[in-house]
């Protein structure tokens, strides 16, 4: 089947790149990480956590079950911001090859419609991110178990809602790369993109610059009022990091807001308060395939 064709052809390019082996190799390393580099231990009657080694950044819980979804955040994060770095550069080639004069050629004449062409591509592509990222969250929730003895079904919500931010991340390359027929374009934006969301909106939060109601909470229907009252009675920020919040909800990969989703539900208690993240990326996601289809549709090779 040429559909089924198209996908194996996009992954062994991949692997000619060598980009998914490395990402594999992350996966890897993203595990032995998680098995040696944290520790727990029981002080003042809480769980003190501490991440490398670094005491000043310990962390306390009531309990080493509260603890362990953190652990599985942190390094599954990990996985996610540095993989997807290096995924984009693999969207951006596998995306504008089949735009390459010979080769467009070649796709356009197999017995299959466009659409057909350009989705087995994007499916393919995608794969390429999926495959390490189960890895390192399977592998990530497997060592943390057998530490600490606290299994569950948590790191499901750690996969499916970066697995959504890896959609929307495809979706995005694939429109871009076909759009402007070369990967610089992807690769320079979705790259502006990735760091922001992972790096510069998080130094914002963490000194109280950017303001916004919570998007899940892991506490209780009381402790969740407080969040939502306290962001409520927050002061207005300049016009500048206003816009900056709104370029964070609605324009940029929801990755924070898809993480906090996702650590959130690992609790009894945890739950969303708002499903904004999930459809933004779904949103960006078909906003891509369709920009990437009408283009690749329309255009004449």
């Amino acid at each position: 089947m040429a559909f089924l064709a198209i996908i194996r052809d996009t992954v062994r390019q991949s692997l000619a790149q060598a980009v998914a082996l490395l990402m594999l190799g992350l996966a890897v390393l993203t595990i032995v990480l998680a098995g040696l580099t944290w520790q727990v231990s029981e002080e003042y009657g809480f769980v003190k956590l501490v991440f490398f080694g670094i005491e000043k950044n310990a962390e306390y819980y009531a309990s080493l079950e509260e603890a362990v979804p953190v652990i599985r955040t942190f390094y599954s994060l990990m996985w996610t911001v540095i993989g997807s770095l290096m995924f984009i550069f693999a969207a951006a080639f596998l995306t504008t090859r089949k735009l390459l004069p010979g080769v467009s050629e070649l796709y356009v004449s197999l017995p299959v419609s466009r659409a057909s062409i350009l989705m087995a591509r994007a499916t393919g592509i995608y794969i390429v991110y999926f495959a390490p990222l189960l890895l390192a969250v399977s592998g990530v929730w497997l060592v943390t178990a057998m530490k600490t003895g606290v299994y569950g079904p948590g790191f499901i919500y750690i996969l499916l809602f970066h697995g959504l931010y890896g959609l929307a991340i495809t979706g995005l390359a694939v429109a871009l790369g076909t759009v402007g027929g070369n990967p610089a374009l992807p690769i320079l934006l979705l790259t502006m993109a990735t760091v922001t969301v992972a790096f510069v909106f998080p130094f914002l939060e963490k000194d109280e610059l950017l303001k916004e109601p919570p998007v899940a909470t892991a506490l209780s229907d009381n402790g969740e009022r407080e969040d939502v009252r306290d962001a409520g009675n927050a002061e207005e920020p300049p016009m500048l990091l206003r816009l900056a919040g709104v370029s964070k909800q609605y324009l940029m990969p929801p990755l924070g807001d898809l993480t906090a989703c996702a650590t959130a539900l690992q609790y009894p208690h945890g739950r969303i308060l708002t499903w904004r993240p999930v459809y933004v990326a779904l949103g960006q996601a078909a906003f891509g395939f369709a920009l990437a289809l009408l283009w690749f549709s329309k255009k004449d090779y």
